[in-house]
């Protein structure tokens, strides 16, 4: 009995979650599959730049680059390659996924993300932080002020993880 409660409380919170249900003649997701590619190509650039950046400083301070200005440039370098491969893996994984999905699957996959609180909130962190990072990198470069930018949106994407993780709100 208290595990079929325990459950309740959970399918309870997670339609806390979702500010309203799915109905696919609604058109506020006009297109579904963009909205659906756009989230885990997201999600994939920031988990690609994250782990670049959680993993690269070890490995090229173990490998003799011991300058900490040379660890942060090529970890920042480093971490345009995890984005890019981190999105373009997402893309490939949820084409394999949604080549098999009906259209209302597909709409209602996006629906549910688009109204998701924590998607959301984390959206909006993202795009906030990897601007900053945009803006921060072309300032402080004195040369190629848009490699700077890369540089900095890229370091932005997985460091907008930890900031959404440090300004969610507990459900």
């Amino acid at each position: 009995m208290a595990a079929k409660e325990e459950a309740t409380t959970k399918s309870e919170k997670k339609k806390e979650k979702v500010i309203a249900t799915p109905d696919t003649t609604d058109e506020s997701i006009p297109h579904p599959y963009f909205e659906l590619y756009r989230h885990t190509m997201l999600r994939g650039a920031n988990s690609g730049s994250l782990l670049t950046i959680l993993f690269a400083p070890p490995i090229l301070y173990f490998r003799g680059r011991r300058q900490p200005r040379e660890i942060m440039y090529h970890t920042a370098k480093a971490s345009v390659y995890g984005m890019l491969i981190g999105a373009g893996l997402s893309a490939l994984a949820t084409w394999a996924v949604v080549r098999k999905a009906t259209y209302e699957e597909v709409f209602d996959r996006s629906y549910r993300l688009r109204y998701n609180k924590g998607q959301v909130h984390m959206d909006l962190v993202t795009y906030g932080v990897v601007g900053s990072g945009a803006v921060a990198g072309a300032l402080t470069t004195s040369t190629m002020r848009a490699t700077g930018a890369l540089f900095g949106s890229a370091v932005g994407f997985g460091l907008a993880v930890f900031v959404h993780m440090a300004t969610k709100g507990k459900d």
